[in-house]
């Protein structure tokens, strides 16, 4: 199923609506596996690692990792990425199937697509969802090619860690930095 580009920023907009309370770090480094629980629901130190997890999930090219990094449908909400749309407006993917968003990540790794975490925010914890909003800043490089910066917007499972909701905006305007 195709989400419309409204329904992808509608999504967007409601998780941004949860990161009111925010704690920024620089830098995403090496994390830690995942871990059952938080200390506290939406620690800073245990989302910054589920985060961490996902991107290296995604730079493994393994399914078990993937599916390791995602929570199960029906907690599995959204994924978005709005690839380079003004070069190529059929690059955007946006599913809410998890299986179909597992497919494309391995797909994309394939064609040489890779993922740096630079900067993570943490949001509120909404207990009537059980997720933990985050927003983010990656750089990426498409098919081998030159790194870009990318934001967006995401939600992780409150007691799994697991990404419920990823969606990466258009390229940024921002400098990349140095790998």
């Amino acid at each position: 199923m195709r989400l419309g580009r409204l329904t992808a920023f509608g999504l967007l907009a409601a998780v941004t609506a949860l990161a009111g309370c925010s704690a920024e770090g620089a830098g995403l480094g090496e994390g830690r596996a995942f871990q059952s629980e938080p200390a506290t629901p939406c620690e800073r130190d245990w989302v910054k690692a589920q985060a961490e997890q996902f991107v290296r999930a995604i730079n493994s090219g393994r399914r078990s990792a993937l599916e390791e990094a995602t929570v199960d449908e029906p907690a599995f909400r959204q994924f978005s990425q709005g690839l380079d749309y003004r070069h190529d407006p059929k690059r955007f993917f946006a599913s809410r199937q998890r299986e179909k968003v597992i497919r494309h990540l391995l797909r994309r790794y394939s064609r040489g697509d890779r993922v740096r975490a630079r900067r993570l925010t943490v949001g509120s914890h909404d207990k009537s969802f059980g997720i933990c909003a985050v927003g983010f800043a990656i750089e990426r490089s498409i098919a081998g090619g030159p790194w870009r910066r990318f934001v967006g917007k995401g939600a992780l499972d409150d007691r799994t860690g697991g990404a419920a909701v990823w969606n990466v905006g258009p390229p940024s305007r921002l400098p990349v930095a140095n790998p």
